[in-house]
């Protein structure tokens, strides 16, 4: 039976981050430039609203977001760290330039793929399914229900695929790591890790940054706090996509050697 130990993951995800504090910060700069940039955009043209035009706008920033989390990965399963240092062998330097080249490129392309899927499904349940009307599950009955029992179900099966970036990140084939996620009880593992590893700090960080608004007396409708709200905001979704990435590697790394632990 396929399990993981959520906490010594997660654990593992925050200790590679604070240990690599400073490669991750230049992996991660151009990257929340680039976001930070997509914001205005976004903003300027008033599509807060819009999930699925975001998406669209966001497509250089989640391009770059792939790129910094495949390179996480391959630092956490096989210590390739940014940038390249040539050993001076030439044949083996353009050998291992590629297999890095082609793991990042396939992180970087699932990664996307399956975030734009995800932004665009969100997109269409939002236009489509007026959740606001309390009248919508009274007329529905039991089939409200079952159609809301079974959407859940689908959304914790699917939660696994949010994640194929991590194995594509290190070329490993994606139809062989379908094939171990196949419990379903997986899906509460690494739900548990993103728990742990994602929600908590961006909960207390928006606690705390409400809180020094308030003590500060300021305007949250201002530009001007919209402005350092959204950066600061991006700054730590960043740190948490890291940690939370970090996280789940180490939890499929536990996995992989307790499977085998198994076989033998």
């Amino acid at each position: 039976m396929a399990k993981i130990d959520i906490i010594d993951a997660a654990g593992q995800g925050y200790s590679f981050v604070w240990q690599e504090r400073l490669y991750l910060a230049k992996l991660a700069l151009l990257p929340i430039l680039v976001k930070l940039l997509c914001y205005v955009v976004i903003r300027g043209a008033g599509l807060e609203g819009n999930l699925i035009m975001q998406g669209i706008i966001m497509l250089p920033a989640l391009f770059l977001y792939g790129w910094m989390l495949s390179h996480v990965v391959r630092t956490i399963l096989l210590d390739h760290r940014w940038p390249f240092k040539p050993t001076g062998n030439i044949d083996q330097d353009i050998a291992a330039l590629r297999q890095r080249a082609l793991g990042i490129m396939r992180g970087t392309l699932v990664f996307v793929c399956t975030d734009f899927i995800m932004t665009g499904m969100a997109g269409t349940v939002m236009r489509y399914a007026d959740l606001s009307e309390p009248k919508a599950l009274e007329q529905g009955g039991t089939a409200a229900i079952f159609s809301a029992m079974l959407g859940i179900t689908a959304v914790i099966w699917l939660f696994r695929f949010l994640w194929l970036y991590i194995p594509a990140a290190v070329n490993y084939p994606l139809v062989d790591f379908i094939k171990k996620l196949a419990p379903f009880s997986l899906s509460f593992y690494l739900i548990g890790i993103w728990l742990v590893s994602y929600v908590p700090l961006l909960l207390g960080f928006d606690l705390v940054l409400s809180m020094a608004i308030v003590a500060l007396g300021l305007a949250p409708e201002s530009v001007a706090v919209s402005m350092v709200y959204d950066i600061l905001r991006i700054i730590v979704e960043t740190a948490l996509v890291i940690i939370t990435t970090a996280s789940i590697t180490y939890g499929f790394k536990q996995l992989f050697q307790n499977n085998k632990s198994t076989r033998a």
